[in-house]
């Protein structure tokens, strides 16, 4: 559920990518996007499609409920970030910058992880 949730996000930010671009800015393969937008099809909030110019390039766009949702979360992630402002706006801007500073590494430290073990499984097959 929350990767669908970050689909409809990026899907909503980025108007008008195609599935390739969805797959490279999430970090999931092409054919995990195109899972996720069939469940996303048949609850009716997205819509694929080809332009006249491009037979080849699906895009996706938000349908009305798609939109309804997006507008949802978006007010949900600014009442989140507000708290988390407020919170550290009682805290030294050195002990701020280093917490910034310890969950980028811990993003980058994950996401490696993620790669190592994707590698290992795929070396398994």
């Amino acid at each position: 559920m929350l990767f669908r949730s970050h689909l409809l996000d990026v899907i909503g930010d980025h108007p008008g990518k195609n599935v390739s671009e969805l797959a490279t800015t999430i970090g999931v393969t092409k054919g995990a996007i195109s899972q996720v937008l069939a469940k996303l099809e048949k609850k009716g909030v997205v819509r694929r499609y080809k332009k006249s110019t491009n037979e080849k390039e699906v895009f996706v766009e938000l349908t009305k409920a798609g939109h309804a949702f997006h507008q949802k979360h978006q007010a949900i992630n600014a009442a989140t970030e507000q708290v988390l402002s407020q919170e550290l706006a009682g805290h030294p801007d050195e002990q701020v910058e280093f917490l910034v500073t310890m969950f980028r590494w811990l993003d980058t430290y994950l996401a490696q992880s993620q790669e190592q073990m994707r590698s290992h499984a795929r070396n398994q097959k």
